[in-house]
């Protein structure tokens, strides 16, 4: 979805598949504790990139219809593990067999992992880790067919780096790989959900007494 503020355009996402993992390393940080508008304008804000001094004055119409298109924040991010994808023309691959990871491919996945109130800060490291370039394809009609490119530590800042702006389904997907989704990982999704969108409940029946 794109917007016209001010004469600039700005694109606003429709569903988790285009937010990536930098946005959501920022929604991570966002104060919860703000009351229901500031806090939807600076989800806003954050996703769209529109500077949140210029999203203070939109008419109301506009605020609920804007509200209303990030309500893909209410559902979970796909969990289907994604074993290849492609960014900027290059195809990465999954390093999935553990068996098969070197002592210092493993031990970096480890530390990354370990701490969860860190991971959605070391999002890209953990894919830097873990994704790498396929350099053959060992078998096209098997998609865990291909060799990837040697884990070497030197590389990872730069992979890493570039991977800020792979889709948060990915990083997600890999979390759930690893048996890994505390409540930290959906702090501002949980919060905006509770404290803004506000789901219905169900009033429950009184009985009388007899």
């Amino acid at each position: 979805m794109n917007l016209i503020i001010n004469g600039l355009t700005y694109s606003m996402p429709n569903c988790w598949q285009e937010v990536n993992v930098e946005t959501f390393q920022k929604l991570n940080l966002i104060d919860k504790t703000q009351d229901e508008i500031d806090l939807t304008l600076n989800i806003i804000s954050t996703v769209s990139g529109i500077p949140f001094d210029q999203l203070e004055d939109i008419p109301a119409t506009e605020y609920y219809k804007l509200k209303n298109v990030l309500k893909y924040l209410e559902t979970d991010v796909k969990r289907d593990l994604k074993y290849r994808f492609t960014l900027d023309g290059i195809e990465y691959g999954l390093s999935h067999d553990v068996s098969k990871m070197t002592a210092r491919e493993y031990l970096d996945a480890d530390v990354i992992t370990k701490n969860h109130e860190t991971i959605v800060d070391n999002l890209h490291l953990l894919l830097g880790v873990l994704y790498r370039p396929i350099i053959k394809i060992t078998n096209p009609n098997d998609k865990l067919g291909f060799k990837l490119e040697p884990y070497r530590t030197e590389d990872l800042e730069d992979r890493a780096k570039l991977f800020k702006k792979a889709p948060i389904d990915i990083a997600m997907s890999l979390l759930f790989f690893f048996g890994i989704y505390a409540t930290e990982l959906s702090g501002c999704i949980a919060v905006y959900s509770s404290k803004i969108i506000k789901p219905k409940t169900k009033k429950k029946r009184q009985t009388k007494k007899k």
